[in-house]
């Protein structure tokens, strides 16, 4: 694993890349307060998913590039069957990611969910051609 150098115009190179949180926090997740707190947002999330049902992390946003002060991450999780039975049992991590989906106004984290593979894929595609500088390069975490 591990993440390419940023282009010349500060994102990554095309294609979803899959990384470990350690190299995203090293990549991502200092030179600034705001990317500092960014990153312990991330963490929290990644352990409650993992605990949760979700089988899959994508982030996205001006978080995996050369911004300094990063609004927010988009992240999408990828949820399993297991993720739907959880939430409905009150399991605390489901609702802690299904509290999330349902932010309208997030500080930290800007949460979407994919069912499964085809709606991954949609939200590759989408993610992928966010950007003025053409299609731009998407970070998987492994959990």
């Amino acid at each position: 694993m591990g993440l390419p150098r940023l282009t010349q115009d500060g994102v990554l190179p095309r294609g979803v890349h899959r990384a470990t949180l350690a190299e995203v926090r090293h990549a991502f997740g200092g030179g600034t307060a705001r990317r500092a707190e960014l990153i312990l947002a991330l963490e929290e999330a990644l352990d409650h998913a993992g605990k949760a049902g979700v089988l899959r992390v994508l982030i996205n946003g001006s978080f995996v590039t050369r911004k300094k002060e990063p609004r927010d991450i988009d992240i999408v999780f990828q949820v399993s069957d297991a993720f739907a039975e959880r939430l409905a049992g009150a399991q605390p991590d489901a609702i802690w990611v299904g509290e999330r989906l349902r932010e309208a106004h997030p500080k930290h984290l800007d949460v979407f969910v994919a069912v499964d593979e085809l709606e991954w894929a949609s939200w590759v595609s989408l993610f992928e051609g966010d950007t003025w500088a053409g299609k731009k390069g998407l970070v998987e975490v492994v959990l």
